[in-house]
């Protein structure tokens, strides 16, 4: 949780309320555990006091992402355009369209009930069209299911 603290320049992030820390804070330190005002953390970053201008300060809170993290593909069920007028295409993603097993395409309302359905045979493309045409405008839930998985996305309709 970051915050800056108004006129010290400094940004700061809150690890936990009960984290026990150093009192002062020490010019240009990074990651120094400190205690201030019953607020206990870690500074990140201290900036030096400067009023009218702007500071941007990139940073990563956990670990970075290896390389192996970083080519894992992607499980993101796009569906476009969104909003909709009669109908939408929905892009699967490419490590479900190559698995040699069937698949469906469930379009639900907000309650529960199933729309429409549109069952996917193996290989299939990875772009299908939904056609709504005649349908009540409003949030639909788009669900593609294979085997044990399950991409969820919203559409909406007007």
């Amino acid at each position: 949780i970051g915050q800056t603290l108004i006129g010290t320049g400094q940004f700061i992030y809150t690890l936990t309320s009960g984290f026990a820390g150093q009192t002062n804070i020490i010019k240009d330190n990074i990651f120094k555990n400190f205690t201030r005002n019953g607020v206990s953390g870690v500074l990140h970053k201290n900036f030096g006091i400067d009023f009218g201008t702007s500071i941007r300060y990139d940073f990563t809170v956990g670990f970075p992402a290896s390389a192996a993290d970083l080519e894992k593909p992607t499980t993101v069920l796009k569906v476009f355009p969104n909003p909709a007028s009669d109908g939408f295409a929905v892009e699967i993603p490419e490590l479900f369209a190559k698995n040699a097993t069937p698949a469906v395409i469930e379009i639900r309302n907000l309650q529960g009930q199933l729309i429409e359905s549109k069952m996917l045979e193996p290989n299939f493309s990875v772009y299908q069209w939904i056609d709504l045409k005649n349908r009540q405008p409003g949030v639909y839930m788009v669900n593609f299911k294979q085997n044990n998985d399950l991409c969820t996305s919203k559409v909406v309709l007007y």
